[in-house]
């Protein structure tokens, strides 16, 4: 029995002494972290991961993208109705991949871009993202896979993207969808290529869009000069080295950097623009530029639903696997979505 004693003494000490450790983790000189986030953040730190370190082409920081991705998701909810096909693009087919959990008709339609800094990602990376989206919100979500750089810089991906939504346009009666409800969403990359259509779609005089969601959107690539890109620099997952690294291979030409096809946050006139919900993350390098362009679009009059999550990182969205603030903000994103009304014009 004695031993037993000591044993269970002992496991207590190791357990409260692990606990005291992890808790010293949480704390950082800008607030304090989700403790699963420090966790991924000392484990990141202690085994080097690096998406681009030296030596590693561009397909081995894809594939260590997707396999880190992938063990912080939670299992994929079932969807009745799944189905990848091509669409035309001005460069040749563009792959999508359409969800639906609904047979009835009218539905809302959300164009999902995908993030990974114009470099990373695909249809795979953010599916269960995409299936929250559609099962939650009960609409039809378009997921676009669209070109990525280096192999197809500026303006590709754009290009692709705003081809999609003359598709989606023209189709969505066919897919169960209401064309005057259609919703530009995104998150990082992704959510820059959203604020970039809905400007697209402004400037070129076609339907305006119903709504708008970045989540933890870039915004300005023509500099990193917010308190948030150099209080997150290095240690929080998005780092400045990854930023820079994206930018050059997406508009390695700094004369585009200014241009708000790329740097929606340059935008001079954002009037008459949809409503829109953008969602930061407190340790992110993007936050600032992403509440600034939130900040900017209510000072336009624009209706804003601007949500900062507290204790997280860049990309927590898809940790649903081990982060509860995904689930909150999905449905957030489902609450913004029924709130949204038909644009007018249709």
């Amino acid at each position: 029995m004695k031993i037993v004693r000591i044993s269970i003494i002992v496991s207590f000490l190791l357990l409260a002494g692990a606990c005291l450790l992890v808790n010293t983790w949480t704390r950082t000189p800008y607030g304090k972290l989700d403790v699963k986030i420090a966790i991924l953040l000392k484990y990141i730190s202690i085994r080097q991961i690096d998406l681009f370190k030296q030596g590693n082409s561009i397909e081995q920081s894809r594939a260590i993208s997707a396999k880190g991705g992938k063990t912080l998701q939670a299992k994929p909810l079932v969807i009745k109705d799944i189905s990848d096909r091509t669409i035309p693009g001005s460069a040749g087919p563009i792959p999508i991949r359409v969800y639906s959990d609904s047979k009835q008709g009218n539905l809302p339609i959300v164009i999902y871009c995908h993030g990974g800094g114009w470099v990373l990602g695909g249809l795979d990376s953010h599916d269960n993202t995409c299936r929250a989206i559609a099962k939650k919100a009960h609409t039809i979500v378009i997921a676009v896979d669209y070109r990525l750089a280096p192999e197809a810089p500026y303006p590709a991906a754009i290009e692709d993207v705003y081809s999609a939504l003359v598709w989606v346009r023209e189709n969505a009666a066919r897919l169960g969808g209401n064309p005057g409800k259609i919703i530009m969403a995104g998150d990082s990359a992704g959510g820059n290529l959203a604020a970039v259509a809905t400007i697209e779609a402004r400037r070129l005089n076609t339907p305006p869009i119903a709504g708008q969601i970045l989540i933890y959107p870039v915004t300005d690539l023509s500099k990193f000069n917010t308190n948030s890109h150099r209080d997150f620099a290095r240690g929080y997952y998005l780092t400045r080295q990854y930023m820079e690294k994206f930018r050059d291979y997406y508009v390695p030409r700094p004369s585009d950097r200014i241009n708000p096809r790329v740097s929606p946050l340059l935008q001079t006139d954002l009037q008459y623009f949809p409503p829109t919900m953008v969602v930061t993350a407190q340790f992110d390098i993007l936050r600032d530029e992403g509440e600034a362009y939130a900040r900017r679009l209510k000072d336009a009059g624009i209706q804003v639903k601007q949500i900062r999550v507290n204790g997280v990182i860049h990309g927590f969205l898809k940790m649903d696997g081990i982060l509860f603030q995904a689930d909150d903000v999905l449905m957030e994103i489902a609450s913004f979505i029924s709130e949204i009304p038909q644009n007018p014009s249709q």
